[in-house]
């Protein structure tokens, strides 16, 4: 599931409503985690606009201060359980990151930081 935030520019910002929202009952031990907008994540991700969330996480698009650039980042609820379909997501992630044109791959294939 995705959602738009509320007051934001585009096609979809008109459908939003808090039944798109992942609620604050999620925000638990174990949970979803608060993500402030202009948070700075790593010393080079800034927080600018949540992007959409789903059963494990929420993703939320940020400004690379290195690259002047922008990226998602993925943030996975902290439950162990959450935590270890994390690490099976990151390996395939990983292995699919392997495989760019440079290396024989196919464009538009997720790139890991």
């Amino acid at each position: 599931r995705t959602g738009m935030a509320p007051g934001k520019e585009g096609s979809d910002a008109g459908d939003f409503n808090e039944s798109d929202d992942e609620g604050e009952d999620g925000y638990v031990a174990g949970g979803y985690h608060r993500v402030a907008l202009g948070e700075v994540y790593n010393n080079r991700y800034r927080t600018v606009a949540k992007l959409g969330w789903g059963h494990f996480s929420t993703v939320w698009l940020c400004e690379d201060l290195m690259v002047n650039g922008y990226a998602a980042m993925k943030v996975q609820k902290s439950a162990r359980h959450y935590a270890e379909a994390a690490y099976d997501e990151i390996k395939i992630l990983s292995r699919a990151s392997k495989t760019r044109p440079a290396n024989g791959g196919h464009t538009g294939v997720v790139e890991l930081f």
